[in-house]
């Protein structure tokens, strides 16, 4: 009846939750609001989380919206796939360039197109490849920043952490939106190549 891992006791505790933090979310609404995901200048090129917030609710037109997305998943899945695979093709001879590897005991959605950069091997960093294709108009990002670098946790301790900053340091997330036709992937690898 329940998933994996989600028990009567945890649905108990999500509610009480959710019902303590959608007070706290009230009361925080009158305060703007950090521009972030929204057009204009942003305060950095990656995730920044400067505040927590919670918001756990899903609207009843977000949940039809969601299911009737459900119905091109297929669709979607595959194109990301095919995105993929075409930057892979053209990139993957560069030095220095390397793709997530597919698990043999699974199958990759491919929601993000993320590559890391050795700025050794291939002559640049990857905020001079972001930079480059930000002058080209074209939007990548730098892989999330880790939360134990976030602003919000400045002051918390934290434990390991080196694999997660390497991949912040070198990873560039491509743009790998569905309705990019292969001219656009053509432009963003000649970005890259500049």
């Amino acid at each position: 009846m329940f998933e994996r891992g989600f028990s009567p006791s945890t649905a108990t505790r999500s509610c009480h939750f959710r019902r303590r933090h959608v007070g706290l979310r009230r009361r925080r609404a009158h305060r703007p609001r950090p521009q972030t995901g929204h057009p204009g200048p942003r305060p950095a090129p990656h995730y920044q989380h400067t505040e927590i917030g919670y918001n756990y609710r899903l609207s009843n037109v977000l949940t039809a919206i969601g299911r009737g997305q459900l119905q091109v998943l297929d669709d979607r899945v595959q194109r990301k796939r095919e995105i993929f695979e075409s930057y892979r093709r053209a990139l993957v001879d560069l030095p220095g360039i390397d793709f997530m590897p597919e698990a043999p005991w699974g199958r990759h959605n491919r929601w993000l197109t993320v590559i890391t950069i050795d700025p050794d091997e291939f002559g640049a960093t990857r905020e001079g490849v972001r930079l480059a294709l930000e002058a080209e108009n074209i939007e990548s990002r730098p892989l999330w920043k880790p939360m134990h670098l976030q602003p919000v946790y400045r002051d918390c301790e934290a434990v390991g952490g080196a694999v997660a900053e390497e991949l912040f340091e070198k990873g560039l997330c491509l743009p790998s939106g569905t309705a990019m036709s292969e001219e656009d992937q053509i432009q963003v690898v000649d970005g890259m190549c500049q």
